[in-house]
This record gives C-alpha cells, structure tokens and sequence, in this order.
C-alpha cells in the first residue's frame, strides 16, 4: 500500500478490549511505513460515517529498534537471533 507516495502495511485492530483499547473494533488503523532509513511518519486512521479519515501522528519510524534496545542504520538480509540470556519473551 502506498500513503503519499511511501510504500508500507496499513494494519486494522479488529478484535479487542474496546474499553482498554478506546478504540472500537474495525473503526482503528495505522499505517506503518515500510523502513527506507528516512524519517517517516506514521499516520492512524479512524472510521467516521463509514469512512476512513487519516491523522498523522506524532510518531516517526526512522530507525529499525530490535526487541533488546540495538538500533540498526540500515536493514539487515536477515533478522539475527534472539540471544538466549536476553530476557526478551517470544510473542507467540
């Protein structure tokens, strides 16, 4: 998907506690620019009137953060391993 001219995935919460969340099912989304090593905003998107109306956030995506806190310049070939003693739980 494509949000002025950046290429990225556009996400929708479907499913959740609305009232933890304060968003409703379906009517929430975010669109995350794919990592280019620039600094990009991220935009939310909420449904109004059956319509979906974009906000650009305060949040920018300008460097790729792995889960243990190391920030990379550019994007590796492939993903490096989680160390064992790291602390960082699996999410699924």
């Amino acid at each position: 998907m494509m949000v002025s001219g950046v290429a990225g995935d556009f996400v929708v919460k479907y499913k959740g506690d609305e009232g933890v969340t304060g968003t409703e099912n379906g009517d929430f989304g975010v669109f995350i620019p794919d990592f280019d090593g620039k600094r990009r905003p991220i935009y939310f998107v909420h449904k109004q009137n059956g319509k979906w109306v974009p906000e650009k956030s305060e949040l920018f995506m300008y460097v790729l953060e792995l889960r243990d806190g190391t920030e990379l310049l550019t994007f590796p070939q492939e993903v490096p391993k989680k160390p064992d003693n790291s602390g960082v739980k699996d999410d699924f």
